[in-house]
């Protein structure tokens, strides 16, 4: 599954919606990367900032690398708490 397909297409407006509203608490700048692993997606990581043009596209890579580690930490946590419940369960 891409950006294109429906679930993410939502969660992009979603994501737009939000900044939208941020605005009105003084952001400027926001900048808006998938929580995903191979395995799932898990939502979106948004960085925001009230200085205007705060990111550029060198970055990128370097919040990407925090998404995808945020993403993974977040899908080991959900692992955690499911292989827990199913314990005491």
């Amino acid at each position: 599954m891409g950006l294109a397909d429906p679930a993410s297409v939502d969660l992009l407006e979603r994501a737009r919606g939000k900044a939208l509203a941020a605005g009105r608490y003084g952001v400027r700048s926001s900048c808006h990367l998938p929580l995903a692993t191979a395995r799932r997606r898990l939502g979106i990581l948004v960085f925001a900032c009230k200085q205007p043009f705060a990111y550029e596209t060198a970055d990128l890579g370097f919040l990407r690398l925090v998404a995808n580690q945020v993403a993974v930490s977040v899908e080991n946590a959900l692992a955690s708490d499911k292989s827990v419940a199913a314990r005491a369960g």
